[in-house]
């Protein structure tokens, strides 16, 4: 999937995300971590992570296993990796 190229609106990105155990959204200098399944954030909570301005999903966007990651920040990246 490539959210840059490839316009994706915020239900289907909604969609996506719910596919998968955990979400890593980086916003700004933070990333956030949140186990789907545990805490079961609502529609709006997962759109303020994963939608931009545009009401696109945000880029860069990629999954590795069970994991959906959401815009750029090293320590996140890492921690998906397992580097």
């Amino acid at each position: 999937m490539n959210a840059a190229r490839e316009k994706i609106a915020a239900e289907e990105a909604l969609a996506l995300v719910r596919r998968h155990r955990r979400l890593v959204a980086a916003k700004g200098k933070k990333a956030v971590t949140v186990d789907l399944r545990k805490e079961a954030p609502d529609d709006e909570a997962l759109r303020r992570l994963v939608v931009g301005p545009s009401g696109n999903l945000r880029a860069p966007t990629w999954t590795r296993g069970t994991a959906f990651v959401v815009g750029f920040h090293p320590d996140a990246y890492a921690e998906v990796l397992g580097v």
